[in-house]
C-alpha cells in the first residue's frame, strides 16, 4: 500500500464531527429547559413523593421506553454489550447526578438548583481541555468561563444568616456535585467508543 493511500485510509476513519447547527441548538434549549422544569416538578411534589423516588421511578419508566425504542430500531443486546463498560460508567455518573439533585432539593430552592447543575458544561470544558485532543480552550474562553462561574457564585450566593442560608449552602454545594457528575458523564462519552455509538444506544 503506497503512503498516500495509507494516509487517506486513515484519513477515512477518522471521525467527522460536524459543528452545533440550528435543530441541534434549538433541541438543545429544549433539553435545557426539561431539565429546568424537572427540578421545578421535583420540588413541587416532594411533601407526596421523595426527590430520590420521583427520579427513580422517572428512570426506570425511561429505561422501559428506550429498551423498548431499541428494539424497534433494531439494537441488539450484543451491541449494548459492545460499550458496557463504558455505559457503566456513565449510568454511575447520572446515578450520581440524580442523586444529589435530589438530596439538594431537601436544602434548596428549584431555581438554585437549575442554575448549579449547569456549571456541568463549565467542569466538562475544563476536562475536554485537559483530556481530549482539540477541545483544548482558548484564552478568551478561559476568562469567559471564570466570569461566568463567578457571576453565578455571587447571582446565587444565599442571602441572609443563619440556618436557612447554611441549609441553602449545602444544597447549593449537592448542586455543584451534580453539575460535576453530568459533566464526568460528558468525559466518559468523548473518551470511549460512545463516542461513536448511536444516540439510541448511547
Amino acid at each position: 500500500m503506497s503512503c498516500s493511500s495509507a494516509s487517506s485510509t486513515a484519513g477515512a476513519a477518522l471521525p467527522t464531527r460536524r459543528a452545533i447547527d440550528v435543530p441541534a441548538g434549538a433541541a438543545m434549549v429544549l433539553f435545557c429547559v426539561a431539565l429546568g422544569l424537572q427540578q421545578v416538578a421535583i420540588k413541587s411534589a416532594a411533601a407526596d413523593i421523595a426527590p430520590l423516588s420521583q427520579i427513580a421511578l422517572r428512570s426506570m419508566l425511561a429505561a422501559i421506553l428506550i429498551w423498548g425504542l431499541a428494539a424497534l430500531r433494531g439494537i441488539q443486546w450484543r451491541d449494548f454489550v459492545a460499550g458496557l463498560g463504558p455505559g457503566i460508567l456513565v449510568g454511575l455518573g447520572f446515578t450520581f447526578e440524580f442523586v444529589f439533585v435530589a438530596l439538594g432539593l431537601h436544602y434548596t430552592t428549584a431555581s438554585h438548583m437549575s442554575v448549579f447543575l449547569y456549571t456541568a458544561p463549565v467542569f466538562a470544558g475544563l476536562g475536554l481541555h485537559f483530556l481530549v485532543p482539540g477541545e483544548q480552550l482558548a484564552k478568551r474562553q478561559w476568562w469567559g468561563m471564570a466570569l461566568a462561574f463567578a457571576g453565578l457564585v455571587l447571582a446565587m450566593a444565599p442571602s441572609g444568616e443563619g440556618a436557612n442560608a447554611g441549609a441553602m449552602l449545602v444544597g447549593d454545594i449537592f448542586g455543584l456535585l451534580a453539575g460535576m457528575s453530568w459533566a464526568a458523564t460528558t468525559l466518559v462519552l468523548r473518551r470511549t467508543s460512545l463516542s461513536e455509538a448511536p444516540p439510541l444506544q448511547t
